[in-house]
């Protein structure tokens, strides 16, 4: 996992406060509120950090993905941003974090729009022949 070449507004006490593992994870100066939650310093993950983080949102997902609700083991599920546009939106804090599958009905390539669960390979086979 790679980390911010640049780490931009970073808050080098709360930091070191943090006791990161990765030497590319930080704390910035700026303060957000994600969907209603409360307002905190912006995290930054990297490495050893971020498995931390994926851990940490299992057990408290208890291994469910956020999309179809259904359990799965840790390494079918991907760490997801719900804010995921610039590098500075995508803060690690958990309240911007949840956990979604990556097989059956890959709840997070839909939620980044990448492609439509309910389209089979079948359905693109009939639609080809039918254009031909």
């Amino acid at each position: 996992m790679t980390w911010h070449k640049r780490q931009s507004h970073k808050d080098v006490a709360a930091t070191k406060a943090a006791g990161f593992l990765s030497r590319g994870s930080y704390v910035s100066t700026i303060v957000r509120s994600h969907f209603g939650g409360p307002e905190h310093q912006c995290l930054y993950l990297a490495g050893a950090d971020a498995m931390k983080a994926k851990d940490g949102l299992y057990a408290r997902d208890r291994g469910c993905c956020a999309g179809c609700q259904r359990q799965y083991h840790v390494s079918l599920l991907d760490l997801n941003h719900r804010e995921h546009g610039t590098k500075m939106s995508r803060c690690w804090h958990p309240s911007n974090l949840d956990l979604r599958c990556n097989r059956g009905r890959n709840c997070h390539a839909t939620f980044h729009h990448r492609m439509n669960p309910l389209i089979t390979r079948e359905m693109v086979s009939r639609e080809a022949e039918a254009i031909k």
